[in-house]
């Protein structure tokens, strides 16, 4: 990534990469190629503008439980106890009522 590398960020002031407005549902489809700089830079017009594509993206997600940031007591409410697989894949067991 840029922050990591002061040649990618040298190569990404030049011509030769494309810019083009972030968009999470593209950016997850796009080749990354990890032994050379990136040929596409997705830029955001703001952070507040990626916090709320972030936010619709993430919504669109087929998962099996919902999840909801609890503020009171900075942590994650989730509506069903979930275990993690050895893959990383989330498979629910019970309903909890949390929601």
């Amino acid at each position: 990534g840029l922050l990591s590398s002061f040649g990618e960020l040298e190569y990404s002031m030049t011509e030769e990469p494309q810019f083009r407005e972030f968009d999470p549902f593209n950016a997850g489809q796009q080749d990354y190629p990890i032994t050379t700089y990136q040929p596409i830079y997705f830029v955001a017009n703001s952070f507040k503008d990626a916090q709320e594509k972030m936010r619709v993206y993430a919504q669109s997600l087929k998962r099996p439980f919902n999840v909801r940031y609890n503020s009171i007591t900075s942590s994650l409410d989730i509506d069903r106890d979930i275990t993690v697989s050895d893959d990383g894949i989330p498979a629910h067991h019970t309903v909890k009522e949390t929601m």
